[in-house]
């Protein structure tokens, strides 16, 4: 059972490191797409 609670935790967590990682990809296009309108 503990085994078991463990795994779902690091799950979660995976997941969330995840989409925590497209949020931040996101950004930083839009950031780059920010610059890119700026110098045109």
């Amino acid at each position: 059972m503990q085994i078991l609670g463990i795994s779902t935790f690091y799950k979660t967590m995976l997941k969330d490191l995840i989409a925590q990682d497209q949020k931040n990809q996101s950004v930083k296009e839009q950031k780059m797409l920010n610059l890119f309108d700026e110098k045109s």
